[in-house]
């Protein structure tokens, strides 16, 4: 009876596993009153709210994701990610693990997730970079995560347990809300505080000289938040913005670094981990350790140059924008 404006839309179960998607839209591009699934094929979508949204559980095992344009990227009670490449550009948050509390009231409040298992994933968000309002896990695969500049968000959020245990990840945002992994992490994670503006070069390297992690920043950061399996207690690594030195830290534990806004688990101190001050923007490498040069991010819009100078300005949405 009302006029909707999502592109492809479904009651009970919205699978894709090939073939090519294209969707410009005012509301979701791809929407499930339930769950979704992506397991192949190529994904470019504009949209005025979510690319990607399911009132349930979204899972992306495979495939290439492109989000141009859009308020929030992915967004489900339960978002896992175990393979593919995934380019986000979102004026909100990139991707949002978000239950009863948020949106509309759809799921359960504190029951969300958001987990990376591996894949490629690549994020230009103006609001919360990497948002769950319950546990946000790091497992696997590359995340690179530009986040906003204001400090009234963060590269990354959580209401529940932040962990990272495996993977190489680069965040970058603001300094006022961005948080770190709790202590309880298997993988060691390095925040430091140095300041650049977009189109910088971000360069992390170990003691012996070998780079970890390059980035050319989309975004001026304020914060550099990195983790990846070659990072040792005991070592110093340092950041280079341009090739010069701008930052440095020794490895003291699981969480190093500086701090600021805590987590549940953590808080401000030694209450769980620590957090850093900010954010930049990139391509991310491959964690190498052998003095071999990491390799590029794909380009898309969300690791280069966001349309609009703001990580995407999604169009007024005319009509019914409810998930029904």
């Amino acid at each position: 009876e009302t006029l909707s404006t999502k592109g492809i839309k479904a009651e009970a179960a919205l699978d894709i596993t090939g073939g090519t998607v294209t969707v410009d839209s005012a509301d979701d591009s791809l929407h499930s009153n339930d769950s979704m699934t992506v397991s192949g094929g190529g994904i470019t979508v504009k949209s005025g709210d979510d690319g990607l949204h399911a009132d349930n559980t979204l899972t992306i095992e495979d495939g290439t994701i492109v989000v141009e344009e859009s308020c929030e990227g992915l967004e489900a009670i339960d978002l896992t990610i175990n393979g593919g490449t995934i380019d986000i550009t979102a004026s909100d948050d990139g991707l949002n693990a978000a239950g009863s509390s948020v949106d509309g009231g759809f799921g359960t409040a504190g029951a969300d997730t958001l987990t990376v298992n591996g894949g490629t994933l690549t994020v230009n968000a103006s609001g919360d970079g990497l948002d769950s309002n319950g546990a946000l896990t790091i497992n696997g695969g590359t995340v690179y995560v530009s986040g906003p500049t204001s400090d009234g968000n963060g590269t990354f959020d959580c209401d529940g347990v932040f962990t990272i245990n495996g993977g190489v990840v680069l965040g970058t945002g603001s300094s006022g809300m961005l948080k770190t992994p709790t202590t309880d992490s298997k993988q060691n994670t390095i925040s430091v505080s140095c300041t650049g503006s977009a189109g910088d070069t971000v360069e992390v390297k170990g003691a012996d000289g070998n780079t970890l992690v390059s980035a050319v920043a989309p975004k001026s950061f304020t914060n550099v938040t990195f983790s990846t399996p070659d990072i040792t207690e005991g070592e110093t690594y340092t950041v280079y913005v341009n090739g010069t030195e701008a930052a440095s830290e020794t490895c003291s534990g699981v969480v190093s670094g500086a701090t600021g806004m805590g987590n549940f688990g953590g808080g401000p101190g030694n209450m769980g981990g620590q957090a850093p001050n900010g954010g930049m923007g990139g391509q991310m490498p491959n964690g190498n350790s052998d003095g071999t040069t990491p390799p590029e991010m794909p380009s898309g819009d969300s690791g280069i140059t966001p349309p609009n100078g703001n990580g995407g300005t999604p169009p007024q949405m005319p009509g019914n924008t409810s998930d029904t």
